[in-house]
Order: structure tokens, then C-alpha cells, then sequence
């Protein structure tokens, strides 16, 4: 394991519950023994048997995943605010963000979040394990991890990932394709964001939805619209439509974000640095990226 101090980034994989507590035990000894704070965020389930096993040590927070990370693109500010927390003091953060039955389009992203890691966090006193379940996950999200993670610990031993890259993996880039037939759709003009409200009432209307739904749904559109209008080029389109528990709100445009880590920093005040994005990933259960020659958003909202 790397000394603290230097930021790390590491997969752990795990086939049952003992490499899980042996990995990390290893990984939390050195913050355990000189009082460094620890986090952990992993699958609700998982949280009591930790907190029985940790009981007694001073300065750990346990986080659910399934709630903080439910939207893997909410994950990093959790990541940033404790270590704004503990500035100064080296922080040992063990986030599992992918679990077998996690579906497919919110793996993607959470590979995403683990490629991009290492990007926001370099240069920070920031030390990262993340457990992945080696006998219950598919072999193409251990690949995704080798590609994401500079160190890879398996039975008990740590090795250099061999295909690991700074780059985003090709497998979170998969195009996310065209909205289904019925979709509502309007054209994002500039200084006609009303165009695109007014859609989204009318198609509230006609599926007989309304309240914080509608309130959240209005928020995110003309977020996505102003996104599209203030970096993108046109033609800009927006679409709703609604599956299974969730409705879903896309917008697309020609060009590409230039940031990668906009919408998952905290932008603080300044209204340029990802506002529009971090409002739309704070009310998404869900957010899907693909930016290269043309940017597609595409959030999704829970029906409750």
C-alpha cells in the first residue's frame, strides 16, 4: 500500500468476506494507527457489519452508496467536501461504487467517475480503495477497473494495472442513442429558453404528472437548454420521455465539453464553473455524459 500523503487510487478485488476485511484492513492500518481520518462509502448492507468491525475507531464517517452514489456523478463532491473536511490531514477513502445488479447505464457512469478520479483528486492527500466483487462481477467491469486504477490489490497482493490510462475507457463512451418514438422534442433557440419550459408542461400535461416531479423536470431542462446555448453550437435539441419509474430528459448539441469535471465539483459561486451541470446532477438519480463532436446529456428523474 502507498505511504500516506501521496495520492493513490487503487482496486481492490475481493471473492469473499474475508479478502474484503483483509484488503481493507490493510489499506485503513496506517490511518487507523496515527489517527488520519477514514471514509467509507459502500452498499447499504455492508454499513453494519463495518461499523461493528470499526468499532471504537476515532474519526470515521460510513457513507451509503446506494444513496450517495446512486447518481455516480454526485460522488466526487462527497469525495472533495471530506477532503475539505480534513484539510491538511491525509484522507483514507474506500468507495465501492459498482456492485453486482447495478444496471448498465449507471456502471458506465460509475466508470466514468473512476476514470475521472484520478484526474480530480491529483495532487491531493487523498488515498482510494475500491473494493470490486471478482466473483459476482462481469469480467468486462474488472477489465474497466484495470483500465481505471493505476494499482490493482488481488489476494492480498498489489501489482501496476498493465492497461491502465488517464483516458475516460471506450466502454463509457458508448453512444447512447436516439430517443424512442413519442418522445416530446423542441429546438433550444437563444433567448427562447420559454420554448422549452412550455414543452415540458405540455408534455406534463399529457402524462398526468405534476408537483416536485414537474417542479424538478422544468429545473433540469432549462439547465441542460442554457448548457447547450452557453458552450455548445446548434443545432441544440431537447426531448422527454418516460420509462419505467423514471422520466427522462435529454439535450444535445454540436461540440464538446471542455471540462470533464464539470458538474462534479463544487462550483462555488462562480456561475461559469459547471453551475448548470451540478444542478442537474444533484436532482438525476442518474446522468449520462457522451461529448466529442456533439455533447448528448441525457438525465433521469425518479417517478415516486
Amino acid at each position: 500500500m502507498p505511504s500516506s500523503g501521496v495520492h493513490a487510487h487503487e482496486a481492490l478485488y475481493y471473492r469473499d468476506d474475508h479478502e474484503y476485511r483483509e484488503g481493507l484492513s490493510e489499506f485503513l492500518a496506517p490511518a487507523l494507527d496515527s489517527g488520519e481520518p477514514v471514509a467509507l462509502a459502500v452498499p447499504g448492507w455492508k454499513l453494519e457489519p463495518l461499523r461493528e468491525w470499526l468499532d471504537g475507531a476515532l474519526d470515521v464517517e460510513l457513507l451509503d452508496m446506494c444513496e450517495v452514489g446512486r447518481n455516480p456523478g454526485r460522488i466526487l463532491p462527497v469525495i472533495e467536501r471530506l477532503g475539505n473536511k480534513h484539510r491538511g490531514r491525509t484522507l483514507h477513502y474506500v468507495g465501492e461504487p459498482i456492485w453486482p445488479g447495478r444496471c448498465p447505464a449507471a456502471i458506465r457512469e460509475a466508470v466514468r467517475h473512476e476514470a475521472l478520479i484520478n484526474l480530480a483528486l491529483r495532487g491531493t492527500r487523498t488515498q482510494v480503495l475500491c473494493p470490486y466483487d471478482a466473483s459476482r462481477l462481469d469480467e468486462s467491469v474488472l477489465a474497466s477497473a484495470e483500465r481505471t486504477h493505476p494499482t490493482v490489490v488481488d489476494c492480498g497482493m498489489a501489482r501496476p494495472s498493465e492497461s491502465y490510462s488517464d483516458a475516460v475507457p471506450p466502454e463509457a463512451e458508448l453512444p447512447l442513442g436516439h430517443p424512442p418514438p413519442g418522445a416530446a422534442r423542441c429546438h433550444v433557440r437563444e433567448g427562447d429558453l420559454s420554448a422549452v419550459r412550455a414543452a415540458v408542461r405540455d408534455y406534463a400535461r399529457d402524462t398526468h404528472f405534476n408537483g416536485r416531479l414537474l417542479d424538478d423536470l422544468q429545473i433540469v431542462a432549462s439547465e441542460l437548454a442554457g448548457n447547450a446555448l452557453r458552450h455548445g453550437a446548434p443545432p441544440r435539441q431537447l426531448w422527454v420521455w418516460q420509462t419505467p419509474g423514471k422520466v427522462v430528459c435529454q439535450a444535445e448539441n454540436r461540440g464538446a465539453i471542455s471540462d470533464p469535471l464539470a458538474g462534479r465539483r463544487n462550483p462555488g459561486q462562480d456561475p461559469n464553473h459547471g453551475m448548470g451541470l451540478w444542478i442537474v446532477h444533484h436532482l438525476s438519480a442518474l446522468v449520462e455524459v457522451r461529448s466529442g463532436d456533439r455533447t448528448t446529456i441525457r438525465a433521469h428523474l425518479p417517478v415516486d
